[in-house]
């Protein structure tokens, strides 16, 4: 078991390089979380998904960002990983996202 919001920070830590190169800015609001019964493994293998999917979802944007929140109430976890690129559907019933969630509000 891993907390969400360790396993966010260890996949946006693996893709900085990616992130400088495509020149992404990175806001992060990262609230402690508590430990989810997912393999780690599992939960950093979809935040890295989902990250280069955002990513592939700007590539014509001028000015490139994703906002990444992690948080934590009574019942719920709640990870947000919002980028400026263009919407595309998303099944939430898949652990592997395949594709980024528009930013809702």
């Amino acid at each position: 078991d891993l907390r969400p919001d360790v396993a966010l920070a260890q996949a946006l830590k693996e893709a900085e390089g990616k992130f400088a190169q495509k020149h992404v800015k990175i806001v992060r609001d990262l609230r402690e979380t508590s430990a989810l019964p997912v393999p780690g493994e599992a939960l950093q293998k979809a935040f890295r998904q989902v990250l280069n999917n955002a990513v592939e979802a700007m590539e014509r944007l001028p000015k490139k960002e994703i906002t990444v929140r992690a948080s934590e109430d009574v019942s719920h976890v709640r990870i947000e990983i919002a980028d400026n690129g263009l919407p595309t559907t998303f099944d939430v019933g898949q652990l592997e996202p395949r594709h980024t969630l528009p930013k809702t509000r």
